[in-house]
């Protein structure tokens, strides 16, 4: 009864910084309509509340957070795909946006062949960062797509796809025999929780309580190790490799379906030194660029193309800073110059 009483005198009010730190005022993740289609996709909702079901012409745009996030947002601030979503609907064309915060390119593999299986896709667009390919997860919104086991034979067509497969059937084996395998104190604990839940929102409680233990422990080894956003961030190999065969399955997978494949470079602030081993991003650029060249796909670099003065600040990562630099978000205006750029990307090639 003490631990609980504790508990709740810790945890009863929510703390404002953790929202802050996830979602900051600073930068801001923007949830928009059209004509009562959404702009930003996401799996939990129908396809059809993000596109028009009777336009047979569809672009599909994949990136990461840099899409839905606007930095010290104004009220006539809108996102990359508010504009190009317009612009498009003008010539009979469903512009598709999906932003995957911290997405890897072989979740944009995953989301792709699966959007291709519902509607028939035209034109994509690949938005490639360097942080991106130090990612190696799969969130579980993508791994429940295997369910569908007509999609999971299609997609199971080379070693690399199987060790995609592997990865995810090694995941839901360890939640499978977790949630399986109940003793006699999982059952009282389970009982005990929900009377706790009933009585004083234990389960709201114990996520703020686990967030702020979390935060607090993040900017504490941020601040011992002086972690800052200028802080080098190396290349995880097995990582970026498994990135890299993803975005060749894209590449064939795209020539074998005739869809238009684009890649762009994404925006990134130059005014700093940017967070990466110079060598490795110049051997990504490289890379991209050759790529691109070999396989006759669309590519262009806009790391450049927003100005120092439109990129702003997010909310502090360790103990000793209120804020600090974003290299990923921009401000509202450059949202503008993006979309500008990609219009102009897919207009001048046989759009």
């Amino acid at each position: 009864f003490f631990s609980i009483i504790l508990f709740n005198f810790l945890f009863e009010q929510k703390d404002n910084k953790i929202k802050e730190f996830a979602i900051d005022k600073k930068t801001k993740i923007i949830k928009e309509k059209i004509n009562g289609k959404e702009i930003i996709c996401n799996l939990k909702i129908p396809l059809s509340n993000c596109l028009d079901e009777e336009i047979k012409n569809n672009i599909l745009l994949i990136g990461n957070s840099q899409l839905n996030g606007i930095n010290q947002k104004k009220d006539n601030d809108y996102l990359t795909s508010h504009y190009l979503k317009n612009r498009f609907k003008q010539s009979n064309t469903n512009f598709i946006t999906f932003a995957l915060p911290n997405g890897s390119i072989t979740e944009f593999l995953i989301l792709y062949e699966y959007l291709n299986s519902k509607i028939k896709i035209d034109k994509i667009i690949i938005s490639l960062v360097f942080d991106d390919l130090r990612e190696g997860n799969i969130r579980p919104d993508l791994t429940s797509l295997f369910d569908n086991l007509h999609f999971k034979d299609n997609f199971n067509k080379n070693k690399h796809r199987q060790k995609i497969l592997k990865k995810i059937t090694k995941q839901k084996n360890i939640v499978k025999k977790y949630e399986s395998e109940e003793s006699i104190q999982d059952s009282v604990e389970r009982k005990i929780n929900y009377f706790l839940n009933m009585c004083c929102n234990y389960d709201d409680k114990k996520l703020n309580a686990t967030t702020k233990i979390y935060l607090n422990l993040y900017k504490l080894r941020n601040y011992v190790f002086n972690i800052n956003p200028t802080t080098e961030r190396k290349m995880i190999p097995s990582f970026y490799q498994d990135n890299i065969e993803s975005l060749q399955e894209i590449i064939k997978f795209s020539k074998e379906k005739n869809i238009s494949l684009y890649f762009y470079i994404a925006p990134i602030r130059n005014d700093i030194k940017i967070p990466y081993n110079l060598n490795e991003y110049n051997q990504f650029l490289k890379f991209s660029k050759k790529i691109s060249d070999t396989y006759e796909i669309n590519y262009k670099n806009f790391e450049k193309i927003v100005p120092n003065n439109l990129w702003g600040t997010k909310t502090g990562t360790s103990i000793n800073r209120e804020i600090e630099t974003d290299f990923m978000h921009f401000q509202g205006p450059a949202h503008k110059i993006l979309s500008s750029y990609i219009y102009k990307f897919l207009k001048n090639n046989d759009f």
